[in-house]
């Protein structure tokens, strides 16, 4: 799978999108970094990358632990999420949803797509002659640091804050925040999942998040209304 490039390539990226595509105002810092994101500023990029990369790892350790383990390190899916993430990201539509709800719908729908090329490789590489099941699928060597991407030490650590955070609520809780507040997915999704009414989720997931951004204060979370 291909690696987060040099800076170079992803100014490239950048010219690629139209700078007047319609975003949120300025003054949101997602929606800000997104512009910036989309022009080409690598601090934007790195930006977006140490906000959000804790919620990926926290939506792929819940959805495809079972999976990923024979396959790959979710640290190491992640690297080809983000270059999937920034080679598209003038294609990423807000609609009525603020930047950050955009934002982590955008890239979870990314992790879905990575993980499923993943899966597919693997299947090939298991038919072919001589393969073994459990050898896995090899990701490549980690970027280096001069390509300007936050280092994956940093994003780890980050990540670690957040995954303490959430194993600080109760289960049913932590469940319903990441499928409402990290993959944004909507209440009927969640209500045919866990089969439980939305009354409920709903419940669940404000109380969860008032108890989040007491422990994180500075994260996304702040971003996200309670609904």
């Amino acid at each position: 799978m291909g690696r987060l490039h040099p800076r170079g390539q992803w100014e490239e990226w950048g010219r690629m999108a139209s700078p007047q595509d319609a975003i949120p105002p300025a003054e949101d810092p997602t929606a800000a970094h997104i512009r910036g994101a989309r022009a080409g500023s690598v601090d934007s990029q790195l930006w977006l990358v140490n906000r959000f990369t804790p919620a990926l790892l926290a939506s792929a350790g819940r959805r495809h632990a079972a999976h990923l383990a024979p396959l790959a390190d979710p640290a190491d899916v992640l690297q080809d999420v983000w270059s999937n993430v920034f080679r598209r990201l003038d294609t990423l539509e807000f609609g009525s949803s603020t930047a950050t709800a955009a934002f982590l719908a955008y890239l979870n729908r990314a992790l879905n797509n990575c993980y499923n090329d993943l899966a597919r490789r693997a299947r090939r590489e298991e038919r072919a002659p001589g393969s073994s099941a459990a050898s896995g699928v090899s990701l490549g060597a980690q970027p280096h640091p001069s390509s300007g991407v936050v280092t994956k030490a940093n994003r780890r650590d980050a990540g670690d804050r957040l995954l303490k955070a959430l194993a600080e609520l109760p289960e049913t809780d932590r469940e319903v925040l990441i499928l409402r507040g990290i993959e944004q997915r909507s209440l009927g999704e969640i209500e045919e999942l866990l089969g439980v009414p939305s009354a409920t989720i709903s419940k669940r997931f404000q109380r969860a998040l008032v108890k989040i951004r007491k422990i994180l204060p500075q994260s996304f979370f702040a971003d996200l209304d309670g609904a």
